[in-house]
């Protein structure tokens, strides 16, 4: 059957595949630089007419892709032949430097636990690396345009202030526009590559060096820039490339990087390793090491083994660990050791005090409802979502790269003019609930003191909606959680 030669015709670099008539006939070579097919046949030049013919019918019902020949389908099971059987007794030797009778087995399972390790604390680092550069960003942003909204408030030129920020937010995504024309491939969340590896599809550069670059640095922009997108997606990418390539001992990037180390760089090692590191970018984004494999386990991947998912869990632990250790040591005024911050999102610490309760049984039937309204507007934002993006990648997606680029930049400027605008126009001024500035002795949640805006707001007062929309997304959820102020229910009406 023609789908069945098809299926047998698999592209290489060179725009060219094998088609087998039988098991009898001569190979085919089939050039699709051009968007043809043209049949030369090898050894049997008597046959060339009948291949032309089968091919001309099987273009007829196939849309020839000359760049799927870029999409290949990983190896995960082992080729069971006689180089694999040596390979497999060279392993099972007793290694002479370890003066040990121990086999070589023990020796390659002791160097994957490190690997996950090293996976699990590369992960951390980098995203307290795109934590701290987004908190310093906005804050710089926030700060400046704070300051001369004082300046030039009593002169009525408040629109040299809409022009600051959105002057600050247009070089920002600039920034993160320019590195995803770069390397296209770190657009987005980077979570379907990153499926569709852990399920046997080779996705190009979606584990390269330059596209973990391009995504660590491009998602702190974005989000400084105050675009609607959040730092959690691409965790899961950023985790999953150190994955890939930690594990490989070398460097296509860095030629001269190459430890001679060739055990981890089959398909399926680096399958389960990408696992790993795709669980640990959930477990820095969220705190939740359970939670990171539970991702890795039922969503991400289709292979699993028991051992694999230990090593998932110990990567994701030591994740969270390594970017807690690093928000303390840094932010908590080097308590290294305080362990009380595990993920990038935090909600901030919940106390009412010794004498009250957080919720009662009577609150349940609040929670059920405020549950079924989240779910039927999530269903609506991921139907609208759907939708724009089928709409996109019909209409702008095949355009030139400078559309693409310049579609970015709008979406930045017209979010600079309508948050900074909605707060001119729609925040109240609110007292201060202690009258003053600074926060109680002992309060857990401090820095919500701190982070107030006070835009067109007496000395007493702040803007409620300016410290929703003005600050760092993390402080602006603490703001909704724990502000003592009479806002709240304004704010949670909002």
């Amino acid at each position: 059957p023609q789908s069945h030669l098809w299926r047998r015709c698999k592209y290489t670099n060179t725009n060219t595949c094998a088609i087998r008539m039988d098991d009898t006939s001569p190979l085919a070579q089939v050039s699709t630089a051009s968007g043809e097919m043209r049949a030369v046949a090898r050894g049997d030049s008597d046959r060339s007419e009948e291949y032309e013919s089968l091919i001309d019918k099987m273009t007829d019902n196939i849309a020839v892709r000359p760049k799927i020949k870029d999409y290949e389908s990983l190896d995960y099971d082992n080729c069971y032949n006689e180089p694999y059987i040596e390979l497999l007794e060279q392993y099972s030797k007793p290694r002479k430097c370890m003066r040990t009778s121990q086999p070589s087995t023990y020796y390659h399972g002791m160097v994957e636990w490190i690997l996950v390790f090293l996976i699990g604390a590369g992960t951390g680092m980098v995203a307290f690396f795109i934590d701290y550069f987004v908190t310093l960003l906005s804050t710089a942003k926030f700060d400046t345009t704070a300051h001369y909204v004082t300046v030039f408030q009593p002169r009525g030129k408040l629109i040299i202030c809409v022009l600051l920020i959105t002057s600050f937010n247009f070089i920002y995504g600039v920034v993160a526009a320019i590195l995803t024309a770069i390397e296209p491939v770190a657009a987005g969340s980077g979570i379907p590559e990153i499926k569709c590896y852990l399920n046997g599809v080779r996705v190009p550069n979606v584990g390269r060096l330059k596209t973990l670059i391009a995504k660590a640095v491009g998602v702190l922009f974005s989000v400084s820039g105050g675009y609607l997108v959040g730092k959690e997606g691409p965790m899961i990418h950023s985790g999953a490339i150190l994955g890939a390539g930690i594990p490989q001992l070398q460097s296509v990037s860095i030629k001269q990087l190459d430890l001679k180390y060739s055990v981890f760089r089959s398909d399926r090692y680096k399958r389960d390793f990408v696992a790993a590191g795709a669980a640990a970018g959930v477990s820095a984004a969220f705190g939740a090491p359970i939670g990171g494999t539970l991702f890795s386990l039922e969503e991400g991947s289709s292979f699993w083994n028991q051992a694999l998912t230990w090593r998932v869990f110990f990567c994701a632990m030591t994740s969270s660990f390594f970017l807690n250790l690093l928000r303390q040591g840094v932010y908590a005024s080097s308590q290294w050791f305080n362990v009380g911050s595990p993920g990038l999102l935090d909600f901030g610490q919940f106390d009412c005090g010794e004498h009250c309760r957080l919720w009662s049984l009577s609150d349940l039937a609040i929670f059920i409802l405020m549950g079924c309204g989240g779910g039927l507007l999530g269903a609506l934002f991921n139907s609208i979502n759907t939708r724009l993006t089928i709409y996109r990648l019909k209409h702008l997606a095949k355009r030139h790269a400078i559309v693409r680029f310049l579609e970015a930049v709008l979406i930045g400027l017209v979010t600079s003019v309508l948050t900074f605008g909605s707060t001119l126009s729609l925040g109240s001024c609110v007292e201060y609930a202690n009258g003053t500035l600074h926060a109680p002795s002992g309060d857990p949640n401090s820095d919500v003191y701190s982070h107030r805006r006070q835009y067109l707001c007496p000395n007493s007062s702040f803007n409620d909606l300016g410290s929703l929309y003005l600050n760092v997304e993390e402080m602006a959820i603490k703001q909704l959680f724990h502000e003592p102020s009479k806002c709240n229910t304004r704010l949670y009406s909002f």
